[in-house]
């Protein structure tokens, strides 16, 4: 896992955990101070990889995988 994939991974599990929903690419792009075409690229290499769920055409549907 990159810095980066990790970074975007822990906000996602703190921000559900504050907020009880996921957030969307655009929050974590803020976050993290980069495009949201970047954190797409993350998200979607955590979800390749088994870290991440995420329900197509739905908002705030990233879930974490235990």
């Amino acid at each position: 896992m990159t810095p980066a994939q990790k970074s975007v991974l822990d906000f996602i599990r703190s921000y559900i955990k504050k907020h009880e929903y996921s957030p969307i690419l655009q929050e974590i792009a803020d976050f993290r101070g980069v495009s949201v075409h970047a954190v797409y690229q993350n998200v979607n290499q955590l979800i390749e990889r088994g870290f991440l769920t995420k329900q197509l055409g739905r908002n705030r549907s990233i879930r974490i995988v235990k």
